[in-house]
């Protein structure tokens, strides 16, 4: 008997906690595109000084700060690489499609998102690399409020365009004349 009273609290205590953990959430689409009444209404993200745009070469990453905070935290999951090719002729680029998203802490109010862009191992490490300004989203969809899934282009009033910082070559020919220089000196000495 004891055993039975012990198994059905245990049991009544972990489905509690499975629900409570579904209510502790939020998702959203995590995509830089979406068909509106006038045809495809994009975000893209370019190279500066040029009219070039990013491709598959490159991945995004989605940021997000909880209540107005300054602090960003990586979505888990959220790398997705860009469509198409990189240039000023590419087909379908400075384009992504990371599909939904969970916000594990989310539980409602308004949301802030960066999202990266970079083309190495990660943001950190790329040397070409840019991010999108903060933009803030009402509220996501979660499972108490049975909201339809927002994607991060909030009707044209979240992710806004932005512009990748590509080094140029001559930064990374002088980069290695000073190297250079420093290694002379240092022989000298």
């Amino acid at each position: 008997m004891k055993r039975k009273l012990i198994a059905s609290l245990v049991g009544v205590v972990v489905a509690g906690s499975m629900v409570a953990s579904t209510y502790g959430q939020g998702q959203v689409n995590f995509v830089n595109y979406t068909f509106g009444t006038e045809g495809l209404i994009t975000s893209y993200v370019t190279i500066e000084g040029s009219n070039a745009k990013i491709g598959s070469d490159f991945y995004a990453n989605l940021l997000y700060s909880l209540n107005g905070g300054s602090t960003f935290t990586l979505v888990p999951g959220s790398l997705t690489s860009f469509f198409g090719t990189t240039g000023e002729d590419a087909t379908s680029p400075g384009l992504f499609s990371g599909g939904t998203l969970t916000i594990a802490d989310y539980v409602s109010g308004p949301i802030s998102f960066i999202v990266q862009a970079f083309n190495g191992a990660d943001y950190a490490s790329s040397l070409a690399k840019g991010q999108s300004a903060v933009f803030t989203l009402p509220q996501l969809a979660t499972a108490a409020n049975q909201l339809p899934i927002p994607d991060i282009m909030n009707n044209g009033a979240g992710l806004q365009s932005f512009t990748v910082v590509v080094p140029e070559p001559s930064t990374f020919a002088l980069a290695g004349l000073g190297s250079a220089a420093l290694l002379m000196f240092r022989r000298r000495k």
